[in-house]
């Protein structure tokens, strides 16, 4: 059922190389996590997570989450945020190159702690 999907979706996942990416391609643009509401960002610097990333396991801690679908953004990306303007280029750039995807969600296989140092592993 719709529901259940819906539940599926526990967690939202940005990464930093892609906000670095989206910053590169929108120079004007107030590129910030906090537009995508994630529960999770991950420093992915020094090894970008891409959609190879579906269907996998991020291991992080003792958390395990299986990459499921891409987040497909609304309106709500180019709505002014604490500290952030409204911006009118954000979606529809995302919609053009991205099919309005941006993030990814996530379901939660083992539950546990997280810390700002772990180590993110893909699986």
């Amino acid at each position: 059922s719709a529901a259940s999907d819906v539940y599926k979706r526990q967690i939202h996942i940005v990464t930093s190389s892609a906000l670095q990416q989206l910053q590169q391609q929108l120079p004007t643009a107030q590129i910030d996590s906090s537009r995508f509401r994630p529960n999770i960002v991950i420093d992915d610097s020094g090894h970008p997570i891409d959609d190879s990333c579906l269907g996998k396991e991020l291991c992080i801690g003792d958390v395990v989450l299986q990459v499921i679908e891409k987040t497909e953004r609304c309106i709500m990306v180019g709505h002014p945020q604490p500290g952030l303007d409204t911006d009118t280029t954000l979606l529809p750039w995302l919609t053009q190159h991205k099919h309005s995807c941006f993030g990814y969600y996530a379901k939660v296989v083992n539950s546990g702690s997280i810390a700002v140092t772990d180590a993110v592993v893909l699986r």
